[in-house]
């Protein structure tokens, strides 16, 4: 589904859609949504990680695959929580929300083949959300994630 042909279906529904055009994968898109948002929104008070990418390329057969899988699950979901908390600071903003979309597989390894960079990643999401969150504690945040 397109951008238009999302927000032709919500034509009609409460609120508006604001769609940006960003690859997860590179930063200097991410930093240019963030940028587009500060200047025609505000900001961002909530932000929703669900991007996420997989591959069958085995953990002994690591190719190409592999680093975009890592780079859109783990660094764009990285970059993207940066740019949300730097935009949440800037305005005073403490109580904001962060929301990562993770997977079953990034609790527990499942009896599948082949493992793959996929399960290490959603593992890592696990990790850095769990970080976040007491990183955020630790500063007197109110901030969700």
């Amino acid at each position: 589904m397109t951008s238009q042909e999302l927000a032709a279906g919500l034509k009609n529904a409460p609120g508006k859609l604001y769609a940006v055009k960003a690859d997860i994968a590179k930063e200097e898109d991410i930093i240019a949504a963030f940028d587009w948002i500060k200047k025609n929104l505000g900001g961002v008070d909530i932000l929703i990680n669900n991007a996420g990418l997989g591959t069958s390329e085995t953990l002994s057969n690591v190719g190409s695959g592999s680093w975009q899988v890592l780079d859109v699950n783990l660094k764009g979901l990285s970059i993207f929580t940066r740019e949300a908390l730097k935009s949440m600071k800037e305005r005073g903003m403490n109580d904001g929300h962060i929301i990562h979309i993770n997977s079953i597989a990034g609790h527990y390894l499942p009896n599948l083949f082949p493992v793959s960079m996929y399960h290490a990643s959603k593992h890592a999401v696990t990790v850095l959300t769990e970080g976040l969150r007491r990183e955020l504690v630790q500063i007197g945040s109110k901030t969700k994630v």
